[in-house]
């Protein structure tokens, strides 16, 4: 461990080309590795997931309302998911089990990228 002049703490990992730089006043910021090629922030892959699981919802033709009730929770709490503020990974299976996908689908980058309000089209 070594103090930085940007008051910031950087840490050396076992995992060789690893370091951590945790400013001394806060939590975890950054996690980059010494060939510049950063590591996702977690609220990237959670936004991620969130918009994975939106658009295999609205590929199987489904409102968050026909799938809240698939899932037996509250379309709030779809709403939630998908924008990322509500997700364990007891969620997660449960969200994959009832779209028919293994768990770690929902974990790949959303093909779109795009976010999408509203209701999916009528088919």
């Amino acid at each position: 461990m070594k103090r930085r002049s940007d008051r910031s703490i950087a840490f050396r990992s076992a995992r060789p080309g690893l370091v951590i730089t945790q400013p001394h006043h806060v939590g975890l910021l950054a996690v980059k590795t010494d060939d510049h090629h950063p590591v996702e922030k977690a609220e990237t892959v959670i936004a991620n997931v969130g918009a994975r699981i939106a658009e295999l919802r609205r590929e199987k033709g489904w409102t968050q309302q026909d799938f809240a009730d698939r899932l037996k929770m509250e379309p709030q709490s779809v709403q939630r998911i998908e924008r990322g503020t509500n997700m364990t990974i007891r969620s997660l299976v449960k969200v994959a089990r009832v779209l028919g996908v293994a768990t770690a689908t929902l974990l790949e980058a959303p093909e779109s990228g795009e976010r999408r309000p509203g209701r999916p089209k009528a088919q």
